[in-house]
């Protein structure tokens, strides 16, 4: 029996709310520390002329330059609506990139299931960073790491459909994924090592695994996507400014000790996920092989022993072997430029990258393995009346009961958030009043660091005054 669409449309609620209430967090947020340093230089130098005068003082993230100059133009007040807009726009691209892969496979309601599934796989990110104000809300970090991982995301739909349906045209995709890839590896030296290795890793699969048609559909357009992104790379490695940034971040570690330590930190930031976040990384691996286990095709093999020769014949079982060390390969892959360039573990900002992977390896390698037990006939079929009410129950429960978790701290932190943003808002329009009356030199309050970002100090010389000061018009701006 086909279940009802409502019950999906209940799930895909349950997972909407919350990711909801963390867009409602995002827009406590305005512009601070580099968000100044950008948006002065695009104003007094120019739009091109900054995003040159950046990549051969600092780095060769020509994307990043390139996206925040642009995002400076809408001002410090549209701020508060970018972080809405990244986590609809990701959950969107999300739900487009599963897409094929479950209507192909004979998921019931693959339009309502693959949404629901991108935003379950968003929403446990999210929740389990760091720094969620960094990654995702403060600008500067949210065009750096959200950004390339939306459009790293329809790249992978677009690869998925490449590989599944019969009738997805080769021409003209090519070139887009190749236009893609180059402006997704642009963005930050931590994404592009992850962004190159997925490719390449996704290439070698290919290679190995996929046969006939699909595999002659895929290889153009992975070769194209692969070919873009190394352009990106070998456009951000030979900056001009990387030089000047090494002096300031000091000696780079070597490459064998940086590979080590890479796969080390990925390690750590996979023992942060489980160890801090248990419930979360239950939920991950819980929900989807739930929802494999109540959905998933009914094709099934009568209680089956196969061999392991049997076992890797079958795509199911590939994709649960391959995807945990993949996931891990791809987190130390975004781990690794810190390690080579500054021999440190990943800022808190930087964990977006390798999170994603880690959580999207799991969910997905659960669902596989719900999916492949119940068709190796291990798990009963959900035929019974009372497993058929069980399986779909159980899923809203545990979604019900994550969806409180950023639902009662987005109510709870609103209060605190409301009143710095008051704040942020009277010293902006003291600022703007005190340069219209012809004031060059100012003193005003400084506000507390939020998460970790920088606001003013007492000292007129620091970059975060300066960057405020060249913002405003000002001579320097002290904090007080």
């Amino acid at each position: 029996m086909k279940p009802r669409p409502i019950i999906f449309i209940a799930l895909l609620v349950l997972v909407l709310i919350p990711l909801a209430a963390l867009a409602y967090a995002g827009t406590f947020t305005r512009m601070h520390a580099d968000d100044f340093c950008i948006a002065s230089s695009n104003a007094n130098m120019g739009f091109f002329s900054s995003i040159s005068f950046w990549y051969q003082t600092w780095a060769g993230r020509f994307s990043y330059f390139a996206a925040s100059h642009l995002v400076s133009f809408s001002g410090p007040l549209a701020a508060a609506y970018f972080p809405a807009a990244v986590i609809a726009l990701w959950t969107l691209a999300l739900g487009w990139a599963l897409f094929p892969l479950l209507s192909r496979t004979g998921w019931p309601h693959p339009r309502w299931l693959a949404l629901g599934a991108g935003g379950f796989i968003l929403l446990v990110t999210l929740s389990t960073l760091p720094n969620i104000f960094q990654s995702i809300y403060w600008r500067d970090g949210q065009v750096n790491y959200s950004y390339p991982l939306i459009g790293e995301t329809v790249l992978a739909g677009m690869l998925l459909r490449a590989w599944l349906e019969p009738t997805w045209p080769r021409r003209g995709y090519a070139a887009a994924g190749f236009l893609l890839a180059l402006v997704c590896g642009g963005f930050s030296e931590s994404f592009a090592g992850m962004h190159v290795s997925a490719l390449a890793l996704t290439l070698a699969l290919a290679l190995l695994l996929a046969r006939g048609p699909s595999q002659r559909r895929m290889l153009p357009i992975l070769g194209a996507c692969l070919a873009g992104a190394a352009v990106a790379m070998v456009i951000e490695v030979s900056a001009p400014g990387n030089a000047v940034r090494q002096s300031v971040l000091g000696e780079s570690a070597n490459l064998l000790s940086a590979l080590t330590f890479s796969f080390r930190n990925a390690a750590v930031v996979a023992g942060k996920l489980v160890l801090q976040h248990p419930g979360w990384t239950a939920l991950v691996l819980a929900v989807p092989f739930l929802s494999a286990w109540w959905l998933g095709p009914s094709k099934t093999v009568e209680r089956a022993r196969p061999g392991l020769r049997t076992l890797w014949a079958m795509p199911w079982f590939r994709g649960v072997v391959i995807l945990p060390p993949a996931g891990l390969a791809l987190a130390a892959a975004a781990c690794a430029p810190v390690a080579l360039i500054m021999n440190a573990y990943p800022d808190d900002r930087i964990i977006l990258l390798p999170q994603t992977a880690l959580v999207a390896a799991a969910a997905l390698g659960s669902a596989l393995l719900g999916l492949g037990l119940r068709r190796l006939g291990w798990l009963p079929l959900p035929s019974s009346a009372w497993l058929r009410g069980a399986l779909p129950a159980l899923l809203l429960v545990s979604l019900a009961l994550a969806a409180g978790v950023p639902v009662v701290s987005a109510a709870q932190s609103a209060p605190e958030l409301q009143v710095y943003i008051q704040k942020w808002d009277a010293r902006d329009a003291e600022l703007r009043a005190a340069r219209r009356q012809g004031v060059t030199n100012i003193t005003v309050f400084g506000l507390t660091n939020r998460s970790g970002i920088a606001d003013l100090n007492t000292d007129p010389a620091n970059w975060v005054n300066a960057c405020m000061a060249s913002y405003y018009g000002f001579a320097s701006i002290t904090g007080k």
